[in-house]
């Protein structure tokens, strides 16, 4: 049985050269953040790579996005939007020479809305992407239920394009350095705050069409539900969402990357078959190396190991047609 994983990285490198934001030496491969070099994976220069070695078996299709370190929510808005049309051009160049193995997840100047939704149409309708990746916040200044972002939010909608939230510029960092908790802890925590604040800020009420996969299978979130619902049973503060978190929480998706069957057999029985899709984190350590395996050993019934390994991805980036 063959996958369609909706999450796993890629960056062009001949925008990254053109950019001067490479560093390749006797050090290995770096990537140029600011002021400082953030070391990569080989792999994640290298397109050819996603379907290289073990980890790649049972997958056909990959749906590629910048890891989130490079989404660049922190420029100043016209660079960003500088920055976002090179990346997305360099994205959908990779998807073309693909063959139609390999598609793409935009970036967009998240820090400046308007752009932000005037980039992701172009992504879309011209490109070809299949939607976009944002961090789990804007540069750790805004959040994801601000007003403000509402034009990105109702692009997105209005184009019913797939919104990748990832983890990024962590709550609390400062406390989780020592053993990688940063990653560890921090990471699904982010993304249950991230998914929180849309849950209580009405922005799934305001833009009933949107279509939102929470990597890490949700993080945190699945296991929060029942402490957020009673929140909004007997906190005034937090009935504003329009409907329970746990209700609200149904209407995203998850991908697999919890790297357990036993997890994942628990956050499809709490969100719902059609609400999970295969994911890898490809290149990364923190990445399953088995995601196949993992849906395969988790979920007996054939017809919806088959909805979460391609038939719901299909569904979303249609027309989707995995080959064995």
């Amino acid at each position: 049985m063959t996958g369609v994983d909706l999450h796993a990285h890629v960056a062009p490198r001949t925008v990254l050269e053109r950019m001067g934001l490479l560093r390749v030496d006797d050090g290995g491969i770096a990537v140029r953040l600011g002021e400082r070099w953030q070391p990569v994976p080989a792999a994640l220069l290298t397109p050819e790579a996603l379907f290289q070695g073990p980890e790649s078996e049972g997958i056909a299709i990959r749906v590629v996005s910048l890891p989130p370190f490079l989404l660049r929510h922190d420029l100043v808005p016209a660079d960003g939007l500088s920055y976002s049309r090179a990346m997305n051009d360099g994205l959908a160049e990779i998807a073309r020479r693909s063959g139609g193995r390999i598609r793409a997840l935009a970036t967009v100047p998240l820090q400046a809305p308007e752009a932000a939704a005037e980039e992701l149409r172009r992504a879309v309708e011209v490109l070809g992407c299949d939607g976009v990746e944002i961090a789990s916040n804007v540069a750790g200044r805004t959040d994801l239920d601000d007003p403000a972002l509402d034009p990105f939010w109702r692009a997105a909608a209005e184009l019913k394009a797939l919104v990748l939230i990832h983890p990024h510029d962590v709550a609390g960092a400062g406390r989780m350095q020592p053993y990688h908790l940063r990653n560890l802890v921090g990471n699904p925590m982010e993304t249950a705050l991230a998914a929180s604040r849309l849950l209580f800020g009405g922005v799934l009420r305001r833009h009933p069409d949107l279509r939102i996969l929470l990597s890490h299978g949700g993080g945190a979130l699945p296991w929060l539900l029942g402490r957020l619902d009673r929140g909004f049973r007997v906190r005034p503060e937090s009935r504003t969402g329009g409907e329970s978190p746990a209700d609200g929480a149904r209407r995203f998706l998850y991908d697999t990357v919890v790297h357990s069957p036993e997890i994942l057999r628990m956050l499809v029985t709490w969100v719902g078959i059609s609400q999970v899709v295969l994911g890898t984190d490809f290149p990364f350590d923190m990445g399953d190396p088995q995601a196949v395996s993992t849906v395969t050993r988790a979920i007996r019934d054939p017809g919806a190991r088959r909805a979460i390994l391609t038939g719901n991805a299909e569904r979303l980036l249609a027309p989707v047609r995995p080959t064995a």
